[in-house]
């Protein structure tokens, strides 16, 4: 409701994504996942040294902030060598990506946990931010925690929105 949102912003706790009417979180999958249908795999990761090759051949692959689950699954089916987590915080979400994944068939090398960032431990090969991490409460440590879970020689890819540093536009 709005009195929540002015409340949160007044006294600065925020809203919890849960908090959220479920359009909201419906809304941002389907504005989302068409890019990583059409970048992820073909354009996005090549850039990564080493990441292609890893996922082909076998890697343990962390998706923070999962959402539905669109990111780990378009991976998890482009790369059947691999492992895939994805991590979200709301409940809801975790069971609508477990039910997306059964959909597509890549329950063999998905799951999808109910966790924060924070709670997080490796080793990945590759942990991903896809579009959340503006989204977390401290951004910071959800770094500082997946640099730790990160394998000997493993990649952090981190996609957001384009924004820029002053509310301004400036």
């Amino acid at each position: 409701s709005t009195d929540r949102i002015t409340e949160g912003f007044r006294t600065g706790a925020g809203l919890a994504w849960g908090d959220y009417h479920h359009d909201v979180h419906e809304g941002c999958e389907r504005f989302f996942r068409p890019g990583y249908l059409n970048n992820l795999v073909p354009t996005w990761l090549p850039v990564l040294d080493g990441v292609v090759d890893a996922l082909t051949t076998g890697a343990r692959f962390a998706d923070i902030g999962c959402g539905h689950g669109a990111s780990t699954i378009t991976m998890a089916s482009a790369f059947p060598q691999s492992t895939f987590i994805g991590f979200d915080g709301h409940a809801a979400s975790i069971d609508a990506a477990r039910e997306r994944a059964a959909e597509a068939g890549v329950t063999d090398r998905v799951s999808f946990e109910v966790a924060s960032a924070k709670d997080v431990t490796g080793p990945f090969d590759l942990v991903c931010f896809f579009d959340c991490l503006h989204d977390m409460g401290d951004p910071v440590g959800a770094l500082r925690t997946v640099t730790g879970a990160l394998a000997p020689g493993g990649t952090i890819m981190l996609v957001e929105p384009m924004a820029g540093d002053k509310v301004t536009g400036g």
